[in-house]
């Protein structure tokens, strides 16, 4: 037996955000400290109040307050980071755009990183000749040159990315990624080239000792191969990643480019931005639907599946509503445009998605200041290691040295850091658009996962929010008919968005009863509606807001009333001129999926309230027929929020569901709001996410998947850390005094240096596969099923 719970009202106000925001495509970050460091310089811009730089998708959104700054001082603030900032505008175009050039760029850096491993395969098969051939001194000097002849231009092409991200940091006095590779490649290469230059000047293979000597090797391969593999693995990020929000190129593409209109009885083809509210569009079998807009001729079976997640096409008539993005299976139908171009529901998903990927959840502001430190931390690490093998290092200690700083510098990786977040939020969020929940945030994403309390709207949510009229009680001592109850009702609830106005106007016009639309309309949200109809004062209202003014209900319409209540039915009184005449009964339907739902909520450990301005009973009959915990009946809007409110006083952590006006302070008042899909816009815009598909058993999925990215979130995060706290070490030699005293195992020798520390080509492939594994593990969240 759910509880039920009686509410107080608070007065309460809900703050609005008087800020603009606009979408900023960035270029040329490559790990979280360049996240960190273009949102310090867009945050340090006046008039910003937050920026969200995204690694993933490249982008930042900002958020200024209207007219505090020209949009240009954007683009210097970030050009004077050391980035590029372009201002983007449409979604579609802007999308479509990022994806032709994520392709265009991965394509480079594949051919960077084949053509620096080859370099560096050759040099390592010349370096290996002259153990297995015997080589003379002057053929290992002429492979040596051979490798720096091979190497520098590597270093100039491929090399040069690192450099000049690396000096763009310098110039602002910070460091990056980039800055240590440029480091350790420099040093390998500088230290090979010196050593290079002594043997061509003293004409000896041997510059450190008349023996053959490891210190005596040159490292032109080594600095080849932390360039192909750390540039392999930006190619193989860069695939992930578009892996990752490949939510947004497919919504991109279901929109058309062209659509046929039919204008004076011929059929035009015509782009989508020349197509003008009110035009005839044809759409035949096959073809996507190319506005949203309602049918004006014809019938033909829509695919609806991307909105709503129903493989089952949905036939369509005269007046039905059709949407941008859709398929007509068969039938040819003519659609009038309502919305076109980027008003349509496909262009505002498409663009919320973006935003919602580019967003950042909290959790990366924490990595942030963490990742601040850690290049800076990193730096200092490798000149106290090369300090140490050069002091304490076996003679001669100056290649040791070398080769142990560089494999520090290598290993480290920040980017791993970077990725683990924002990798994991994309593929959520896009999991969760296509399974038809929109995220509107990764702040939303993160706090929908520690949801512990469910509040449900009743109409329109857990019940179908279509009212239908079940009966009309006239009092037939006021001399009024039914006819005429229905008529003035009617006329006074067509200026209503509510379904019981919605209900009874359809009644009217169901069975031929004319109406027309009242004057002095006035709507007491969650009460009722009145106006003046030929000169009467008609009410219609909740029955426990009938002002009578001295006339009581006929026993009628009480007898009505006891007998709706019994049922669970919902009731309006119709009043004329203070005296009430009839009482109108309806019923909402209950959504066939509803009781499952609330169930599987329950059984992700989720406290249920079903929260409504119907009366008691009515209440308690839904309750019981979903079995949700508690039932707060009788709430005004107000009551609503505040009911939220209490709440979250409480400690709960409070998800909202609803899909009208009345929801909308309530919405915002949650810790996070959820809105139905077929709710209002003001709704939808107050929720921080839309169940697009309308489906209530999307809701307890949208909360595992939130859980699921979160979890791949810590995960990440977990690897990202203990492969940074375990490798640095072990790069600056930890392990050395281990396998001084015996043999390393045979299956880590292949991975060490002749000097016993970590080899600096594999330290290169382990810092490129930590960022895969982050991005891989991310990717495993569009697998998530409902």
């Amino acid at each position: 037996m759910p509880l039920l719970l009686d509410t107080g009202t608070l007065n309460i106000m809900v703050a609005s955000t008087d800020t603009s925001s606009v979408r900023l495509k960035i270029g040329g970050m490559t790990c979280a400290s360049c996240v960190s460091s273009v949102t310090t310089a867009l945050e340090s811009v006046p008039g910003v109040v937050r920026a969200d730089v995204s690694l993933v998708m490249e982008s930042a959104n900002v958020s200024y307050r209207p007219g505090s700054l020209p949009l240009k001082q954007l683009s210097n603030a970030v050009s004077k980071a050391g980035y590029a900032a372009t201002v983007e505008g449409g979604a579609a175009d802007d999308l479509s755009q990022q994806q032709r050039s994520d392709a265009t760029g991965a394509d480079g850096l594949l051919k960077r990183a084949a053509a620096s491993i080859l370099v560096a395969m050759a040099s390592m098969v010349g370096m290996w000749s002259i153990g297995w051939f015997g080589l003379s001194d002057n053929s290992e000097i002429a492979l040596n040159v051979v490798a720096f002849a091979m190497t520098t231009p590597v270093m100039i092409w491929v090399g040069g990315i690192f450099y000049r991200s690396a000096w763009s940091a310098l110039r602002r006095g910070s460091s990056n990624m980039d800055t240590l590779i440029s480091l350790g490649i420099t040093a390998a290469y500088v230290y090979s080239v010196g050593l290079t230059v002594a043997q061509v000047a003293t004409g000896s293979a041997h510059v450190w000792g008349t023996t053959p000597n490891a210190s005596d090797a040159t490292y032109f391969e080594v600095a080849a191969a932390i360039i192909g593999l750390v540039t392999l693995g930006r190619w193989l990020e860069a695939n992930t990643r578009r892996k990752s929000s490949e939510a947004v190129k497919r919504l991109v593409e279901l929109q058309p480019n062209t659509a046929v209109l039919e204008v004076e009885g011929e059929h035009i083809e015509t782009p989508i931005a020349e197509i003008t509210e009110g035009s005839i569009v044809v759409v035949r079998p096959g073809e996507r639907v190319a506005v949203d807009g309602v049918v004006a001729r014809g019938s033909g079976e829509i695919d609806e599946s991307m909105l709503t997640g129903e493989s089952v096409p949905v036939t369509k008539h005269r007046s039905d509503r059709v949407f941008a993005g859709t398929v007509c299976v068969s039938g040819s139908v003519r659609v009038r445009a309502v919305s076109t171009g980027d008003d349509t529901l496909l262009a505002e998903i498409t663009r919320n998605v973006a935003l919602a990927l580019s967003s950042r959840a909290p959790i990366e502001r924490q990595v942030d200041r963490i990742t601040r430190y850690f290049v800076p931390a990193i730096l200092f690490a490798a000149a106290v290691t090369f300090a140490l093998w050069l002091v304490l290092g076996p003679s001669p200690s100056l290649p040791s040295a070398i080769i142990a700083a560089t494999t520090v510098l290598v290993i480290a990786c920040p980017c791993a850091l970077g990725l683990a977040t924002p990798t994991a939020v994309v593929a959520g969020i896009g999991r969760a658009s296509h399974l038809g929940a929109l995220i509107k945030n990764a702040e939303a994403a993160e706090r929908l996962a520690l949801v512990d309390t469910v509040i449900l709207d009743k109409t329109g949510t857990l019940t179908h929010g279509e009212m239908q009229v079940v009966a009309v009680h006239v009092d037939n001592s006021d001399g009024v008919d039914r006819e005429e109850v229905v008529s003035v009702a009617a006329s006074v609830e067509c200026n209503s968005e509510h379904p019981i106005g919605k209900a009874i106007t359809d009644l009217a016009a169901r069975e031929g009863i004319p109406y027309t639309a009242c004057e002095e309309f006035n709507n007491e949200t969650g009460i009722g509606v009145s106006g003046t109809v030929a000169g009467q004062r008609v009410e219609v209202r909740r029955p426990d807001s009938v002002r009578s003014d001295g006339h009581s209900a006929g026993d009628s319409i009480a007898s009505a009333l006891n007998d709706a209540r019994q049922r669970s039915q919902s009731a309006v009184v119709v009043s004329i001129d203070g005296s009430q005449v009839a009482a109108i009964t309806l019923e909402d339907r209950l959504r066939d999926n509803a009781p499952d739902s609330v169930a599987a909520l329950k059984s992700l450990g989720i406290s249920t309230h079903l929260l409504t301005g119907d009366n008691a009973e009515v209440a308690k009959a839904v309750a019981r027929k979903t079995g949700v915990d508690a039932v707060w009946a009788g709430v005004s809007p107000t009551g609503k929020s505040a009911t939220v409110r209490r709440l979250r006083e409480r400690g709960s952590s409070v998800a909202m569901v609803g899909d009208g006006v009345n929801d909308g302070p309530a919405l915002a008042e949650a810790d996070v709001g959820i809105a139905m899909g077929a709710g209002t816009d003001v709704a939808i815009e107050a929720a921080d996410v839309a169940l697009i598909t309308n489906d209530l058993a999307v809701l307890p999925a949208v909360v595992r998947l939130s859980r699921a990215t979160i979890r791949v979130i810590r995960q990440n995060l977990a690897w990202a850390f203990a492969y940074n706290l375990l490798l640095v070490p072990i790069a600056a030699g930890v392990l050395v005094p281990i396998f001084s005293e015996s043999p390393a195992p045979a299956l880590l020798r292949p991975l060490m240096s002749a000097e016993g520390v970590l080899n600096p080509i594999a330290a290169a492939g382990a810092m490129a596969l930590s960022s895969i594994s982050v991005s891989l593990n991310s990717l495993k969240l569009r697998r998530f099923r409902l």
